[in-house]
């Protein structure tokens, strides 16, 4: 019998994290029609073992042992081995809520959509965030839908990029011969899921919180960039190309994503200034601006941006090249917040 869903598990050096989210993963209420693919990704951890006992108590279990390629590289191998109805990812680290699987399953059986997909919940230092979607739920969202309000909303809102919160039809996906880009370093998922939206005829959107994403941080953000320019360039140009065969012109694409563009920009600065210190962080902002091809880009949708009066003065001396300006409107904007916090605090 086909499995109703091969749900694909990129896995290396995940045994910190791995076990809880196996054990919600064998929590799905539609786990025993499930094909669960396990692709250990080269992993020199315990991570591999963990698998291999998960596999030895479940027969719909499979453990794909390979050399280290990249997450994109093991998502690939296990869309090649997939067998199911449907296809379903998950992170190594996160957690699946027990319906998840279930839900996007009926509700892609019950209105023909070739993706499903739902709620999440994401992690923030001082509490947790429901992510949800402003879309009509649990009813197919045609072409015209996907088209405009899906393609536009990925524009302005990077929560709908991710893999793990949806249901793909296998057979639209392999006959399409999609798949993600190794070697990819960003952005891989935004990808896989705009090409998705180009071939398919109906998607769902189930309003349940089915999907935990754990936020790990690594010590890799210490570590200087200086390629952020680069990427925010390359992203955008990557978004002209795949909006396009979803009928959205490069202008509009710059017009509706301005003020995100932007805020990209800004967020890029502001990790180099709050994460960074001493030569790392002039190393990192001195790049971005002199990135001429980010520069040229922020020129040319700024006046399209609905963005706030810090961000503007950080952007004015970004295109003045002072870092000297944009440290101190950061440091204003502390001194500002901790004096709005301080008063607040007196009441």
């Amino acid at each position: 019998m086909t499995a109703k869903v091969s749900l694909i598990i990129p896995i290396y050096n995940a045994e910190k994290f791995l076990r809880p989210c196996l054990d919600s993963v064998a929590a799905q209420t539609i786990f025993d029609e499930t094909e669960v693919l396990l692709v250990d990704d080269g992993s020199t951890d315990a991570s591999g073992k963990l698998c291999d006992d998960f596999a030895e108590n479940h027969t719909n279990v499979t453990v794909i042992h390979k050399q280290n390629g990249g997450v994109s590289a093991a998502r690939n191998t296990g869309i090649e081995r997939a067998g199911g109805k449907y296809i379903a990812f998950a992170d190594a680290d996160d957690l699946l809520m027990p319906e998840m699987l279930e839900k996007l399953y009926t509700a892609a059986e019950q209105t023909g959509a070739e993706m499903s997909f739902c709620a999440f919940e994401h992690p923030y230092p001082d509490k947790d965030v429901t992510i949800t979607y402003p879309f009509s739920e649990n009813t197919l969202l045609d072409k015209k839908t996907i088209c405009t309000q899906i393609a536009q909303f990925m524009i302005v809102d990077e929560s709908f990029n991710a893999l793990w919160n949806k249901l793909f039809l296998r057979q639209t996906v392999q006959k399409n011969g999609i798949t993600l880009t190794e070697g990819k370093k960003y952005a891989e998922d935004r990808e896989f899921v705009l090409r998705v939206l180009a071939v398919i005829d109906g998607a769902c959107y189930v309003p349940y919180v089915g999907y935990y994403y754990r936020y790990v941080e690594t010590g890799a953000i210490q570590k200087p960039r200086t390629d952020y320019g680069e990427r925010i360039v390359e992203q955008h140009r990557d978004d002209c190309r795949k909006f396009a065969a979803l009928g959205i012109s490069e202008s509009e694409v710059c017009r509706i994503g301005a003020g995100c563009l932007c805020a990209r920009v800004v967020g890029a600065l502001s990790f180099a200034e709050n994460k960074l210190r001493g030569n790392n962080r002039r190393i990192v902002m001195r790049s971005i601006l002199n990135d001429t091809a980010l520069t040229e880009l922020v020129d040319t949708v700024i006046a399209d941006a609905s963005i706030s009066r810090f961000q503007a003065r950080i952007l004015h001396h970004m295109r003045r090249k002072s870092i000297a300006g944009i440290r101190l409107t950061f440091a204003t904007m502390r001194v500002k917040v901790s004096l709005y916090n301080l008063l607040k605090g007196r009441k």
